[in-house]
């Protein structure tokens, strides 16, 4: 097998990649080509994080624990629609971090802060507004998450399909990653469990 990247040359034996399947559909050439229903099954395969945000408000103080609150947040509203207490465990540094509803991704980051900075004052009252910093990432922005000019999917299409299952090219391509795992795919426990496939596809 040979990789072509950047200009550089890379041979091995077997390659595994975990490039979310839809980016890797649209953004590698493969030589023999794959199949037209693997290479469909792949622009169609939903990239989880690909449609979320995670954003973090940091503070002076936690004042949400001076007030009897335990920074934790599920909102049907938004933007923030999970957040928790995310301070360090040293004492030092304080934040609220959570992820934000990803139909507000398109939206400028200074408009982004705006409504989370008003969620967290409607939540927590003005103290919420003495924030230090505000950063969030938007993982459709992502070059090596999402395909800027792939399809957005609905959630969990095609994670675990059958087509990921065993290795390809003649046994020298595997495709691995959450998106790939028939229990838990776009989750953490499924990349573990896409791992453990990976691994048993190696060693077989």
């Amino acid at each position: 097998m040979e990789v072509i990247s950047n200009g550089q040359i890379f041979k091995s034996r077997r390659v595994v990649t975990t490039v979310p399947q839809q980016l890797l559909a649209n953004s590698v050439k493969f030589s023999p080509a794959l199949s037209t229903d693997v290479m469909g099954i792949m622009k169609n395969t939903h990239t989880w994080m690909g449609d979320s945000v995670k954003g973090a408000v940091t503070y002076k103080t936690p004042f949400w624990k001076e007030n009897n609150f335990s920074g934790a947040l599920y909102s049907n509203v938004g933007p923030f629609v999970q957040m928790y207490d995310q301070s360090s465990s040293d004492g030092k540094g304080f934040a609220l971090v959570g992820f934000l509803d990803g139909s507000i991704s398109h939206l400028p980051l200074q408009e982004r802060k705006a409504k989370v900075v008003e969620q967290l004052v409607r939540v927590f009252g003005e103290q919420a507004n003495e924030f230090l910093d505000y950063t969030d990432t938007a993982w459709n922005d992502e070059e090596f998450t999402m395909d800027s000019q792939g399809t957005r999917l609905s959630r969990h299409r095609n994670n675990g399909h059958l087509v990921y299952q065993q290795p390809m090219m003649g046994g020298r391509l595997i495709i691995g990653g959450t998106e790939t795992a028939v229990h838990d795919g776009g989750y953490m426990e499924g990349a573990v469990n896409s791992a453990n496939n990976v691994f048993k596809m190696l060693v077989d």
